[in-house]
Parts: C-alpha cells; structure tokens; sequence
C-alpha cells in the first residue's frame, strides 16, 4: 500500500502537485481506486493506483493507459493524467459520483425496464464509439459501467470504464479466455483465434469459432463484425443481470458456467416481470453463433432503445 494520504506528482516543470488521498471505492486484481482531490481544490476524481511489483505483464498497463488517454466521448470514463510514485503507476480518471452499475444493483436490486432504456442506449453509444475506433472492450459488465448521479434520472450520464481487456481489432488476438468468466462470449471460451493477417494483403485465414471449420478466404471485415460482437454478448448478460440480479449462466464452478455458456443455457426467474421485447432482444444478443448476433450499431437502431 502508498504510505500518507497525500500523492505527489511532479510537473512537466518540475514542481510539485499535491493529491489528497480519501477512501477506497473500487478494487481491482492489482490496483486499487481511491477518490481523490488536489489540494485546496475541490474538485473530486478517481485515483486507480496499480502496484508494479504485483503485476506479471507491466507493458500491458501502460497499453491500457497509451489507449485510454486517446479516448474522448461522453460515454467513456475521461483519462486526465498518471504518474509514479514508488512501485505504483497513478492513473487520474474523471470521477462518477454514482459509483458503478454493479453497486447499484447489489444496493437497490434490480433493475426496471425504464431504468434500462435509461442505462444502456447511453453504453452502446460509448461502445460505438470503441468499436469505430478499432477497440474492443472485452470486459463488459456492471461493475465497469459508471453512472454521474447517485439517482438515475434522465439527465444521468453513464460512463464505460476499465479497458484492462481491450485490444485494437487485427492488430492483437482477440479470441482468448480473457475476461470476466461469468460475462464471457462462447468464442473466448473455445478460444479459437486463428486469425493471421496475410502480407500485403487484408485476406486471412480464420477458423470459426463455432463450427470448428476453416474459412480460407473470410476477408478482414468480416473477422472484426465477429470480434465486435464479443461485447453485444457481454452487454446481454448485463442487461440480464440488471434486471434479475442473477447472472444467467452463472453456475458453483468455472468449468460448469462455462458449460452453460457454451450451451446458452439459461432461464428467466418467474417472479421478474420482463416485455417479450426485451426477452427476444436478449435472446438475439445471445445467439451463440457471432454471426447471427446483432451489432452495437444495429442495436443503437433497434426500436427497443430509441
């Protein structure tokens, strides 16, 4: 742990910034989040200080921070600034009063359909603009959506955040086990990413991930719609967890929920009032062939979220 509640950031002249450190409010594999203040300024911020000795691949933190501080729209967490101090990289980010989607629906349980159509039109606005700018998130889920206001309202603006996962289509593997297991696409759980970019050429080989076949000349467009849907996946298991307070695939081990992943098995509780609307849209956005699943930008034209 930082020893003192005050971090010091040196200047691009040299002098020194003062932050004020106060509480814990988010945890990660190895970092922890804490808000945060300059001094005699009131202006609050989210302070994600990672551990350097802790991590087994440092460049990938810095990857994640080279990304995130490029990102610019109202529906992404704002990156402001990093520094060192000691073993720990600071990374400065916007700060969202409301606290994550996760706390809310651990706090207030679930979620109505009006909440909904509040929450994630604004997610898939911030998900279009990853996925125009090459990015898969990978690691979408409650706990990385962040909301402005304590209360939900209409003018409350939602935030993605953490792209600890994220990776620029055709330029990394995509298709991995990487993620959070209960939130995880069929496609990262098989694995299969035989994708390699051909030279001098945007032909590839590709092995699909659903029927185990290969696919000689699938041209790079088509490998990165089926990437991209990684994420219309998760975002259905969030939705579904935000309205039921259950994870629909969940199961007592990792083996096990993935059994039911790779299946698409799941079930609505009885005692959840959900519109067939939604229960068909979610039914579509877990399709288990990539292909066949809706799109972020075909979603952002379902009627459901305008």
């Amino acid at each position: 742990m930082l020893g003192g509640d005050i971090l010091t950031q040196k200047s691009s002249i040299g002098e020194d910034i003062r932050w004020a450190r106060g509480d814990i409010i988010g945890t990660g594999n190895f970092s922890m989040v804490y808000l945060i203040q300059k001094e005699n300024n009131k202006v609050k911020h989210a302070a994600k200080v990672a551990n350097l000795k802790q991590l087994t691949n440092s460049r990938k933190l810095f990857e994640e921070i080279e990304m995130h501080k490029h990102l610019k729209h109202p529906n992404i967490v704002k990156y402001i600034t990093n520094f060192k101090t000691g073993f720990h990289i600071v990374s400065i980010l916007e700060y969202c009063e409301g606290g994550s989607l996760f706390n809310r629906i651990k706090d207030r349980g679930r979620h109505s359909e009006s909440e909904i159509k509040i929450i994630f039109p604004q997610v898939l606005e911030g998900l279009s603009y990853l996925h125009n700018r090459g990015i898969l998130h990978r690691d979408v889920k409650p706990a990385n959506i962040l909301l402005s206001s304590l209360n939900l309202k209409e003018s409350t603006i939602v935030k993605l955040c953490d792209f600890g996962f994220s990776v620029y289509v055709g330029l990394e593997r995509c298709i991995e086990e990487t993620g959070s297991p209960n939130y995880l696409a069929p496609e990262l759980i098989r694995g299969i990413d035989k994708y390699v970019k051909c030279e001098n050429t945007n032909r590839s080989k590709i092995i699909s991930p659903i029927k185990h076949e290969s696919h000689d000349d699938v041209d790079f467009e088509t490998y990165r719609k089926r990437c991209f849907k990684i994420d219309t996946w998760s975002l259905a298991v969030s939705i579904f967890y935000a309205l039921t307070k259950i994870a629909p695939f969940e199961n007592e081990t990792k083996p096990k929920t993935f059994h039911r992943i790779l299946k698409c098995e799941y079930r609505w509780p009885n005692d959840v009032s959900v519109s067939e609307k939604l229960k068909l849209l979610i039914s579509n956005m877990l399709t288990l062939d990539p292909d066949f699943r809706p799109s972020v930008e075909e979603l952002k034209d379902n009627p459901y979220f305008k």
